[in-house]
Formats: C-alpha cells, sequence, structure tokens
C-alpha cells in the first residue's frame, strides 16, 4: 500500500463465503478493501478458465451483474454484504490470472456469532472522519497515566464522549499534507440497543455540527457494538467524504473547550430548525462552498446557499401564518401610478391587486433572509447589504463583475455573513473567526 491512503484504510480482510448471484452461487474466497471516501471493493478469487469465471465474464458483457455475499473471514467473524455490483471481470495480466472486482453498494455487516451480549446496555463506537480538535477532558489509564483527548456532551438523555484516535495529530498532519480523508476520532455511548437507531440520529446531528464549526466532512463510517468490551457487531458504510483542510474552522481550537461549548449551544436549535430550514442541506452547501478550488465558483455556490435557505424559510413561515412581503411591492405600485395616466379612478386596493396578478409575487432573496435576521437578532454591519448587488452576476453568470480586483475579499465577505446567519440561527452565543478580517475572533451577543 501506498504511503498516500495508509491512514485512509478502514479494512482489508480476507475471508472464504458464498456469493449469491440472481440464477446460482458461488463458494470462493475473497477479499474486502475499504477506504475512507469512496465505494469498498470486495475481490473474488476465481480463475479465469472456470465456468464461473466464463460465465460471469460473459454476463458482465451483456448487463449488469449484481451478487451478496455472507461469508467468514480468517478473523473468524460472519461478514454479509447484500449487494455487490462487478465492475471488472476476471483476466489475466502477465499470464497470471486476477480476481473478479465487486464495488460495494450496501453496509458492512460484521458480527461475532460466538459472542452474545450478556446485557441489553452496549457500549456504541461511532468512527468519524476528519475531526481535529483538543481535547478538555482526561482519560485516566488502568495502569497509570492519563491524556487529554476528549470531551463529552449530553443530549437527550444520552451521554456521548467524542474522542481522539490513536496517534490522532499524526493522522492529523499527515491529512494536511495530502489532503486526504481518514478516520481521525470516535463518538462513544452507552445505551440499551433498543436505542440504536434514535442514538445513530443523534450522532448524525452532532456530526453535521462539527463539520459546519469545523469546514471539514465530519462523517459518521462505521459503529460497532461491544458488550463488556468484547466487539459483537458492526456496520460499515461508503459515504462521500471531502479531504481534510485545515485553518478554515469557523470555531477556534483555543480554549480546547470553544468546540464543545458550540456543540452544546447548537444541538438544541439545529435539532429543531433542521427540518423546517433544511439546515442539513445548506451545511452540505456550506462544505462545498468552502472545498471548492475555484473561487468564482465558491462565490456562486454561497449565493445558492442562501436562494435555498430563503426557499425554506418562505415555506416555514407561510405554514406558520407569518408570510414573508415582498418588499418591493409598494414601490412597484408608485411605478405603476406613474404609468397609469393621472384621470384614472383606480383605487389604492385595485392597483395592489393589480400588482399581485401581473407582478412578480414571491419575497426576494433579500426579504426572506432579513426575516431570519430579524428573528435571530441580527444586523447588517456597515457596508454588508452590498452583497445583493452581486447576486445577479454569481447566479446568472457564474462569475465576479468584470474589473474586479479584490476577489479573495469579496468571497470572504460573503462567508462571514453566511456564518453570521447560521449562526443566528441557531442561536449561539460566543466566539467565533471572523473570516472577513484575518480569523479574528468575534462574539455573537444575541438580542434580548
Amino acid at each position: 500500500m501506498s504511503k498516500n491512503t495508509n491512514y485512509r484504510k478502514v479494512a482489508e480482510e480476507k475471508g472464504k463465503g458464498t456469493f449469491t448471484f440472481k440464477d446460482f452461487e458461488k463458494q470462493a474466497s475473497f477479499k474486502l478493501e475499504f477506504y475512507v471516501g469512496k465505494e469498498a471493493l470486495v475481490f473474488m478469487e476465481e480463475s479465469f478458465f472456470s465456468e464461473a469465471g466464463v460465465k460471469l465474464s460473459n454476463l458482465h458483457n451483456q448487463e449488469s451483474v449484481e451478487a451478496a455475499l455472507y461469508g467468514k473471514m480468517e478473523s473468524g467473524l460472519n461478514i454479509h454484504i447484500e449487494r455487490l455490483i462487478l465492475i471488472q471481470a476476471a483476466g489475466l495480466k502477465e499470464g497470471k490470472p486476477t480476481p473478479l472486482k465487486f464495488k460495494v453498494f450496501s453496509p458492512i455487516l460484521v458480527s461475532n456469532e460466538d459472542l452474545k451480549p450478556t446485557k441489553d446496555e452496549m457500549e456504541i463506537h461511532y468512527d468519524i472522519t476528519n475531526f481535529d480538535f483538543t481535547g478538555c477532558e482526561k482519560t485516566i489509564y488502568p495502569k497509570g497515566g492519563w491524556n487529554i483527548d476528549h470531551f463529552s456532551v449530553s443530549f437527550e438523555g444520552f451521554t456521548f464522549v467524542i474522542k481522539q484516535v490513536e496517534k490522532h495529530k499524526e493522522i492529523i498532519e499527515h491529512l494536511r499534507k495530502n489532503k486526504a480523508s481518514a478516520i481521525t476520532a470516535k463518538i462513544i455511548v452507552k445505551a440499551d440497543l433498543k436505542e440504536k437507531d434514535k442514538l445513530s440520529g443523534i450522532v448524525t446531528e452532532i456530526c453535521e455540527i462539527l463539520s459546519f464549526a469545523t469546514g471539514n466532512s465530519v462523517v459518521p463510517i462505521t459503529e460497532k457494538h461491544f458488550s463488556t468490551g468484547k466487539f459483537v457487531w458492526s456496520q460499515t458504510k461508503s459515504m462521500r467524504v471531502e479531504a481534510f483542510r485545515s485553518g478554515d474552522q469557523l470555531i477556534p481550537d483555543f480554549p480546547p473547550k470553544a468546540i464543545r461549548e458550540f456543540t452544546i449551544k447548537a444541538y438544541p436549535q439545529y435539532k429543531k430548525m433542521k427540518q423546517k430550514l433544511g439546515l442539513n442541506i445548506i451545511f452540505n452547501y456550506y462544505l462545498l462552498m468552502k472545498s471548492n478550488p475555484i473561487m468564482d465558483v465558491r462565490c456562486l455556490l454561497g449565493f445558492i446557499l442562501l436562494e435555498c435557505l430563503s426557499s425554506h424559510a418562505q415555506e416555514y413561515y407561510m405554514k406558520g401564518c407569518r408570510p414573508i412581503e415582498n418588499s418591493m411591492k409598494k414601490s412597484k405600485i408608485k411605478h405603476l401610478e406613474k404609468i397609469l395616466p393621472k384621470s384614472n379612478n383606480l383605487s389604492r386596493k385595485t392597483k395592489a391587486k393589480i400588482m399581485e396578478e401581473f407582478g412578480y409575487k414571491f419575497p426576494t432573496l433579500p426579504d426572506s433572509i432579513k426575516r431570519l435576521m430579524d428573528d435571530g437578532g441580527m444586523k447588517y454591519k456597515k457596508k454588508e447589504a452590498e452583497i445583493w448587488k452581486l447576486r445577479k452576476e454569481f447566479i446568472h453568470k457564474g462569475m465576479y463583475p468584470k474589473d474586479t480586483t479584490n476577489h479573495v475579499q469579496i468571497y470572504r465577505n460573503i462567508v462571514h455573513f453566511i456564518d453570521r446567519l447560521l449562526l443566528h440561527i441557531l442561536k449561539y452565543d460566543g466566539e467565533f473567526l471572523n473570516v472577513a478580517n484575518g480569523y479574528e475572533s468575534e462574539r455573537i451577543n444575541l438580542s434580548t
């Protein structure tokens, strides 16, 4: 394995099992390779000249070939993969047979059937990607010594310990240099197995908040269950994970407790508003905006994020019987009055109906965002409202206006406005980094 992919590897396992195809089954040896940020691969050891090898090669040339795998790994653990798709038939390379190659399109389930849980309460570990942080709580080792490598948060009756993996600093340094992604931390919680689905949802939301705070793809990849310290079951998923990026976080690294405090403060409001305002989608746009290598596209994605948020806001306020009004309505009526002859006898109400019928009925982007700002206690900074003048250029042309000289600062101004808006929506009153002012620390004081 190359040096650049060491930390991306989640698993490499060998074993024997049954591959179930549409019309037949085949027992064979296999090898599983799984890396962060791309689909897992399964290699089926089958001779190019065998009956099964020839049959699968012929089918592969005609249609998509799917299979399921049930088997036992060399470690003695059972493995089950519900959906594999053949991407490369068996062949010959330098006179030697090559295996059939499958991509994995379902969770990888691993279980220890020899070990039954001794009690309903389990310790569940979620391996998460690209989360770089400094712990603020101690881990005390049984044989002596300690390490400040984690912090804990409590939500909905559960306590979640967010802890660095071994060699955390070494892995982060590797990711900085190689623009890769890897498992850097884990979330640990003790709970009844009946709560597994609920816990998975909470962990996903914690990771979404951490992604926003750090500007990185913090994603739960593997879920592992332990009973009295012994492995029982795991589920690993292929998830899209952007390469790690450093130095562009929203919440400061220091003091170490800052990220913990942000998570605690942001979670309740994020939970409440996630569906109402589509905040999980907004956070995805936020990561895409920050990770795109082209500055024009970053700005475009920033305005797409605001348009998306605006659309969710209009629907949200409409359902709450507080529809957002179009601020241009009054000015349009005045414009109509200038066009009509002075002798017209149309009432103000009639003119308003004319505008409703033939004018643009929906609130503008600034109208929707202003309502969110007002409800969150946020006000425009000096010249901040000028970003709306750039909307047309980026949304319709996808580029900076001609003769622009301060490209980076314009982008940073857009990001800073989005940062402040989302932090106010989350009702966060604390420190954050002002990207528009050289990442200087700034505090939000929510209006009473």
